[in-house]
């Protein structure tokens, strides 16, 4: 499968690209200039952020053209401007905006189902690596909103204004950098997050002003970018201290690091405009020069190729194995993001057995609650995740909820939605098992104001299919 990048420009355009054969396969007018590009898992759609009119324009990828424009609002009179976007196999886009919410997007019908406040000042919004979080820094904390609940879940309070932050591949530590005012008042720290504990557990001082921390895939050290003090330090995780500061050169502000071990670091300077690598095992730096300011970078899924986009009309390409120039491909104008299309194979997405329990119409003995039922022999944990759409008129529908859980291996959770006041629902569940048959039994059914069972809106356990609507009026 060839390497395929989707190039943010300037011009307000994105350029695809296919860097295996450096080649710039279509350029794509979207009309305005966005700073996120988000792709689906099954490649039919991107969702582009733009924040100076606070909203998320959705681009299909079949015909290269925008198909729906999603509004963000305004959340305690400031416009909800999206600074990342993020898809999860659930089916939802989350967007991180400046105004301190998340906002959470259906991607099956491109609609805003909910906006949740962080707090003020989000600073950076990474996922964990199981994805059933999202750690968000926002003023003097770090908060963990959980992607099964689609909320805020805990609040991590810190020793100063939080900036970029990185989390541990077990999920369990979330390294906060804390740069201060790089003007009037910087700083060098950076904060320790023990999530067990829900609490700081360490400080450590690093270069002045840090604007960019990543950790390793195996979890052993922290990379830290300090803008002020133009150097790299390095953190030893087991013991949680500096073991190297090396010199990158004047106003370094980004970095990403090879998918092996780490075993290169690329650093970004801005006044030089050159990218510099660093060697991990012996700490060596190495200059690569670009010509031009660089504005963003990525390696590729396989790590063998370094991108970086610029300020100029070119975007670079480097070999990570000889750290040389591979090519510079004319892009027409300055971009400012890239990300990759997926590597992975269909059989190495996550499966979801999905299915549609419907009541197309509900008069006379409408249900006043919904209980769903699941219970899980599969030999591993499954992810169960349930919509509702109900209608109060028969012909406008609404998403009245959107909630997730897990059920343990061999387990059983009993979830209850209220619907009283609508004529009409439908329920969508979906589950992370790969078989729904005996693994993971579902049923659906409604209980009326009484509590009583409703015994036309009854499903006993069975495999998701669609279930025609029962006409309660007729």
């Amino acid at each position: 499968m060839p390497t395929i990048a989707y190039v943010a420009k300037d011009n307000e355009t994105i350029a695809i690209v296919n860097v295996d054969s450096n080649v710039v396969l279509s350029t794509i007018p979207i009309g305005f200039n966005t700073n996120w590009i988000a792709l689906t898992p099954d490649l039919q759609k991107a969702y582009l952020a733009n924040q100076f009119n606070s909203t998320v324009s959705v681009l299909d990828l079949a015909s290269e053209t925008i198909v729906a424009v999603i509004p963000l609002g305004v959340s305690n009179g400031k416009s909800n401007q999206p600074k990342q976007i993020f898809i999860l196999p659930n089916g939802l886009a989350y967007s991180a905006n400046i105004s301190g919410t998340v906002s959470v997007i259906d991607t099956a019908t491109d609609t805003l189902v909910n906006t949740v406040p962080i707090g003020p000042n989000i600073s950076v919004m990474k996922l964990s690596p199981n994805g059933n979080f999202f750690f968000i820094g926002n003023d003097s904390a770090v908060s963990m909103f959980s992607t099964i609940t689609n909320g805020v879940i805990n609040f991590f309070p810190i020793d100063g204004i939080a900036g970029d932050l990185a989390v541990s591949p077990d999920g369990n530590s979330v390294y906060v950098a804390i740069p201060g005012n790089m003007i009037i008042n910087p700083n060098n720290k950076v904060a320790v997050v023990d999530v067990g504990l829900s609490s700081q557990i360490a400080m450590i001082t690093v270069g002045t002003t840090p604007v960019k921390v990543d950790i390793n895939s195996i979890g052993s050290r922290v990379y830290v970018v300090n803008l002020s003090s133009g150097d790299l330090s390095v953190i030893d995780i087991p013991s949680n201290t500096v073991i190297a500061t090396i010199p990158i050169g004047e106003n370094p502000n980004n970095q990403v690091i090879t998918p092996d071990f780490g075993s290169q670091d690329y650093v970004a300077n801005l006044s030089p405009g050159r990218i510099v690598a660093v060697n991990t095992t012996t700490f060596t730096p190495t200059n690569l020069p670009l010509g031009a300011v660089p504005t963003s970078m990525a390696i590729t899924p396989d790590g063998s190729k370094l991108i970086t986009t610029t300020a100029s009309d070119f975007m670079a390409i480097f070999n990570t194995q000889t750290n040389t120039l591979i090519t510079a491909i004319d892009l027409g104008a300055a971009s400012t993001f890239i990300t990759f299309v997926p590597q992975s194979s269909p059989s190495q997405m996550p499966a979801y057995s999905t299915g549609v329990v419907t009541n197309t119409r509900d008069f006379g003995t409408a249900a006043s609650n919904i209980v769903l039922n699941v219970s899980n022999i599969d030999p591993a944990d499954t992810t169960v995740l349930v919509k509702i759409i109900a209608s109060v008129d028969s012909d406008v529908f609404y998403v009245a909820y959107v909630d997730g859980f897990v059920v343990p291996t061999g387990g059983y959770e009993v979830r209850t939605f209220m619907i009283a006041g609508n004529v009409a629902y439908e329920v969508q569940v979906s589950t992370s098992s790969e078989s729904l048959g005996p693994n993971a039994l579902v049923s659906v059914y409604g209980i009326d104001e009484f509590g009583n069972l409703v015994n036309s809106q009854r499903f006993a356990p069975e495999e998701l299919t669609s279930i025609p609507g029962v006409d309660l009026g007729a």
